[in-house]
């Protein structure tokens, strides 16, 4: 059965996308035999035919290219694996078989997993008997932790990356702390994609530590951000959205106000524990006075400021200034 790709899937091909160097630098350092330079690389098209199944074409995640005097000379296919998938490994020769068919230059496959159990497999069993034939691993050695603000200007894509490998060692938050800010100071347009990537590599404590380290004003960027993310956004357009459902399956103007009403009423009720839980995520436990006082607020926009508040205030007096 076809799944569809996670969204941290789908960043890190992004990522890729909209880097395509880093792939070829990645490739050097891992000492791929490469052309000495090139004078373009660039993302091509990543679908290939499959001649026993021409109606269901095959698209690998990313394939980059890089030229001289116009032509292709070397080629990468980059598959981002979150899971084991034996399949794999008929999949990446066919892959680069095509690309290799397709622009007639030397072609590698490049294999990324933010998990450490599916790098050790993708080295070790994916090819068992033919070792020869695996792809080159980016390993977190490959990408060692960046842990300064500087190195992460100069390299922001590789930043994230070395936060995707090393999100769960001893360089955590340091690793975090400098990308998170690197990202908001370059502010790429897929902003919020990189800090989704940087977000979810870490664990909750280790994300309290770098809010509680970085400036304020990034500390801000990154409240207003984490509001519209997943637990804000979808959970106040999933409030509406159920609520004017109710009213169109009435098809009546009553029904529609009382839906309304019905998805503002949820949309309030997630706003409420949103800002509960940021407060006691923050070690800050709000007191019975508190907690009511929240949950008898009604206006959205004042439940947003608190809550963009509630990522940057220390006490519990601070919230409601």
């Amino acid at each position: 059965m076809h799944t569809m790709p996670s969204q941290t899937h789908q960043n890190l091909v992004l990522l890729f996308r909209r880097h395509p160097h880093l792939a070829f630098e990645l490739a050097r350092e891992a000492n791929l035999q490469l052309s000495p330079s090139h004078e373009q690389i660039y993302e091509v098209s990543s679908e290939a035919e499959d001649p026993s199944r021409i109606e269901a074409p095959l698209r690998s995640d990313v394939v980059i290219a890089g030229t001289n005097a116009g032509e292709p000379v070397d080629a990468i296919v980059v598959e981002i694996q979150l899971e084991q998938d034996e399949a794999k490994a008929w999949a990446l020769l066919f892959y680069i078989a095509s690309v290799w068919r397709e622009l007639g230059c030397h072609t590698w496959a490049m294999l990324f997993s933010p998990r450490h159990a599916v790098l050790v497999w993708a080295q070790t069993r994916l090819y068992p008997r033919r070792p020869e034939l695996a792809p080159l691993v980016i390993t977190p050695d490959l990408i060692p932790p960046i842990t300064t603000l500087e190195h992460a200007l100069s390299n922001m894509a590789r930043a994230v990356l070395s936060v995707v490998l090393h999100g769960q060692g001893p360089d955590a938050v340091a690793c975090a702390c400098a990308t998170i800010q690197a990202i908001i100071q370059l502010a790429p347009p897929d902003i919020e994609r990189y800090l989704q990537l940087v977000q979810t590599s870490i664990s909750q404590d280790d994300m309290q530590e770098v809010r509680d380290q970085v400036p304020t004003q990034v500390r801000e960027h990154l409240s207003e951000w984490e509001l519209e993310s997943s637990l804000y956004r979808n959970g106040l357009d999933k409030g509406l959205e159920q609520g004017l459902e109710q009213g169109r399956e009435q098809g009546l103007e009553q029904g529609l106000e009382q839906g309304r009403q019905q998805g503002l009423e949820q949309a309030r009720g997630v706003l409420h524990e949103t800002l509960l839980q940021l407060l006691q995520a923050r070690d800050i436990e709000p007191d019975d006075s508190t907690v009511a006082r929240i949950r008898a607020c009604t206006l959205l926009d004042q439940l947003q400021a608190w809550i963009v508040r509630a990522g940057t205030v220390s006490a519990l007096d601070d919230l409601f200034e």
